[in-house]
């Protein structure tokens, strides 16, 4: 909550050097504000997905997916010689 708070400050902070014809100052923080919020929303909107996908896993009984073995190359045959 407390960052939202302060994302909101930077945000109305952002608006006022705009309006004191800061205008590269304004944006940048503007942006910062903005990526703050949007960077939350999208890492608390992973976890929760991650979280459901965890219980639907203990739910079915399935075990959790494992990464791909890794596949053994094997050398081409050598040829005949005539």
């Amino acid at each position: 909550m407390l960052g939202f708070i302060l994302a909101l400050v930077l945000l109305v902070g952002g608006v006022w050097l705009l309006h004191e014809d800061k205008a590269v100052s304004g944006l940048l923080i503007i942006a910062i504000a903005l990526s703050s919020i949007l960077g939350t929303a999208w890492y608390g909107k992973k976890t929760t997905l991650e979280e459901l996908r965890q219980k639907l896993r203990e739910l079915e009984g399935t075990p959790p997916p494992q990464p791909p073995a890794p596949v053994a190359s094997t050398p081409p045959a050598p040829r005949p010689s005539n």
